[in-house]
């Protein structure tokens, strides 16, 4: 009787499709004969397999199921079987529960399926209390997870996988791209040193994922309801194990668990499907099967793995890492290959900043970023969205924002205590090899936190300036360049002939790269200073490299003549030339030179303030006079004085010391003259004050390129 009601709804919907125009076939097939069930709803394994492929024709009749009149008819067709209690339809798939509460799930080829533009509309109403549907929110309570917004996510700082291993699966079939190995490549050619290994999606290899840091599966996914008469519905993934009378006798315990459910989907042909198995929540949760490293990275790139239905399935992945703290990646409904592929290949090319010829280009090139800012960025590149209604969307439950290897913003870095403030991304537990190089040589006295580290450096020599990364667990940052500049300076004061000439080497260290606070703006040279070093305060600077040096030298004289009521008056202040080194001395009076600098903010500019001490110079000093008629006077005497020359001074408040486009320092001088009177004879006379530098280049020099691609 059923199967002659099945006829005639099938005919009917046929005649309705036709006359509506669809493509979708009329089907009118003639089904073998239903099996009963036994009393208590039992199924043995033959008469189980033999409705599951006499789905499989009825599903070859209809043709593609995408369609809602298409899933209508399979529809009307499970329900003509006493082998299913209970069916419908779920987030573009169609379920079926056996008798026996197996389930059974027919998911269309949306993985195949192109995109059309546009979002399709998708209903995400449920009418579970405990599934939020906020467009821009995901819940953290318990299990519940939202799938309604584009946005979804609960990030807050920043964290690196515990572990460096990596699995790629892959459970579709030859009917579609298999770009699992491109994945293993991108990540193997950064400067990370994650094990990668791409597997098939089988069972045995589910069940072996062990202290993975990050997990990658790119497969079927479908929902369906487990138990009959309620609102308990859940996420599956398909693998790659087909359905069998001896897989049914293997895997008896996770099917009668709902660890394995029965899935339906095209594999090898795109005109044919297959009957897999494929995994639920119950599966991960197993205790003896899946299990993931501390601050995980789960990607499902599988239709509906974001669903409210997916909540248990999200929650069993997470839970498998300790506390929890993972962070999950799936899509809120179908989507197909053509956005999938684009979409994860730019995910992996962003976090690990390798800038991908098959990847839309940053120019310049930029860092690493963490997951949420990558995610954001999605939009910028119309990437993560379906036209068939899915959009990526996350789940975090990190005490950190979650990253896979550490990221250099910028470094500040003070020469005279040779300390690096290193500001990026770089999670909250370096591990016991976490570490800051420069220039290959390891920092010292390194001090951790999520978004800036200080250490201790050289003054001098190898590891005192250089690239700069910050690794943990072998997982190297991008390259930041701590570049030097040795400035030759001269400055020089000519009193009325009696001159003091300095000059000097200035030692400067920085970093003046153009650097992103986001992905995808454009490179900025401000420098924020949370932690204020370069606070105008009143202080006259930082202090330059203790390798800094000098030399100087004194000599002239000056004279004065005049003729005052007959007689010539003459003066002369005079000292021997002289010439020696001149250290850097910070602080105190002794002989040498202070130097101080700041930075413009936008960090191409120096400001320069100095004073050069030369104490104990021997002067010599004659006043001569002569009257008519009466003998020449001459009265001398010697005495120490101190010469120098000091910035700020008159009309001179500082030096302003120029990087041009190539980070070269630019040459410049600057001179005043003051007029002072001198003498007995009160004669005016110049002071003139010179400052005189050269060009500079920078060792290594800054690059807007910090990449963290390998070998580059």
């Amino acid at each position: 009787m059923k199967s002659l009601l099945f006829v005639f709804i099938l005919s009917v919907v046929g005649f309705s499709l036709l006359t509506c125009g669809s493509d979708v076939p009329v089907v009118n097939p003639t089904p073998n004969p239903p099996t009963t069930p036994g009393p208590n709803g039992e199924i043995t394994d033959e008469q189980r397999l033999a409705v599951l492929k006499e789905a499989s024709k009825t599903v070859y009749m209809i043709g593609d199921l995408k369609s809602d009149a298409a899933q209508q008819i399979l529809l009307a067709w499970i329900k003509s079987r006493p082998e299913f209690a209970e069916s419908g339809i779920a987030r573009g798939n169609v379920w079926a529960l056996f008798t026996d509460d197996r389930l059974a799930i027919f998911i269309p080829n949306w993985e195949g399926a192109g995109e059309t533009g546009g979002r399709k509309a998708m209903d995400f109403s449920f009418g579970r209390d405990d599934f939020s549907t906020a467009r821009d929110g995901i819940s953290t309570g318990g299990a519940d997870v939202s799938s309604a917004g584009s946005h979804v996510s609960t990030a807050r700082t920043e964290g690196v996988p515990a572990s460096n291993k990596a699995v790629i699966l892959y459970g579709l079939g030859k009917a579609f791209e298999n770009d699992c190995e491109y994945l293993k490549n991108m990540i193997k050619s950064s400067h990370t040193k994650y094990d990668v290994s791409v597997q098939d999606a089988s069972i045995e290899n589910l069940k072996a994922v062990s202290n993975v840091g990050m997990f990658y599966i790119r497969t079927h996914g479908g929902v369906g309801q487990y138990r009959r008469n309620s609102n308990d519905y859940g996420f599956n993934l398909w693998t790659t194990d087909t359905v069998s009378a001896a897989n049914e006798r293997l895997y008896q315990p996770e099917l009668n668990s709902r660890m394995l459910v029965y899935v339906h989907a095209v594999h090898d042909r795109a005109d044919t499907v297959e009957w897999h198995y494929g995994i639920s929540g119950e599966f991960v949760r197993h205790s003896r099967y899946m299990n993931f490293a501390r601050d995980a990275f789960l990607y499902i790139d599988a239709c509906n793995g974001l669903t409210p239905e997916a909540s248990r399935f999200v929650s069993s992945m997470m839970g498998e890492a300790p506390d929890s703290m993972a962070t999950y990646l799936g899509w809120t409904g179908p989507k197909s290959s053509d956005v999938g592929t684009p979409t994860a290949r730019f995910i992996f090319d962003r976090l690990l900043g390798l800038h991908d010829k098959n990847v839309p280009p940053e120019a310049p090139v930029q860092r690493p970023f963490d997951w949420s800012a990558v995610y954001n960025d999605l939009d910028h590149r119309g990437l993560g969205v379906s036209s068939h209604g899915g959009e990526l969307g996350y789940h975090s439950n990190y005490a950190t924002k979650p990253i896979l290897t550490p990221s250099v913003s910028y470094i500040y870095v003070n020469d005279f205590e040779n300390k690096l403030v290193i500001y990026g991304l770089f999670g909250e537990d370096p591990g016991p090899d976490g570490k800051v190089t420069v220039d290959g040589v390891p920092a010292a006295n390194v001090f951790w936190t999520p978004t800036f580290i200080m250490c201790d450096i050289p003054n001098s020599g190898k590891g005192s300036f250089g690239d700069v990364k910050v690794s943990v667990r072998d997982n190297e940052s991008n390259t930041v360049p701590l570049s030097l500049w040795t400035i030759p300076l001269n400055v020089s004061v000519d009193d009325m002939g009696l001159t003091t000439e300095a000059n000097l080497q200035l030692k400067i260290r920085a970093d003046v790269h153009p650097y992103r606070l986001i992905p995808g703006e454009k490179p900025r040279t401000v420098q924020r200073d949370s932690l204020e070093i370069l606070k105008d305060d009143g202080n006259p600077g930082w202090i330059f490299n203790t390798q800094s040096t000098g030399t100087y030298s004194v000599g002239g004289e000056r004279q004065v003549t005049c003729t005052v009521e007959g007689c010539t008056v003459r003066d002369t202040e005079s000292t021997s030339n002289w010439h020696a080194a001149l250290p850097y001395k910070p602080f105190g009076n002794d002989l040498g030179f202070k130097a101080f600098y700041k930075w413009a903010e936008d960090m191409k500019t120096i400001y320069v303030r100095l004073t050069v001490n030369i104490p104990n110079v021997g002067m010599d000093f004659e006043a001569y006079g002569k009257c008519p008629d009466k003998d020449a006077v001459s009265i001398n005497r010697s005495y120490p004085s101190t010469l120098g020359v000091s910035i700020p001074t008159k009309d001179i408040n500082q030096l302003e010391i120029k990087l041009d486009d190539n980070y070269n320092i630019t040459s410049g001088t600057i001179s005043k003259t003051q007029y002072i009177v001198w003498g007995r004879c009160e004669t005016v006379g110049k002071v003139i004050r010179t400052a005189t530098w050269s060009q500079a280049s920078p060792n290594p020099k800054p690059t807007p390129n910090t990449d963290a691609r390998l070998g580059q």
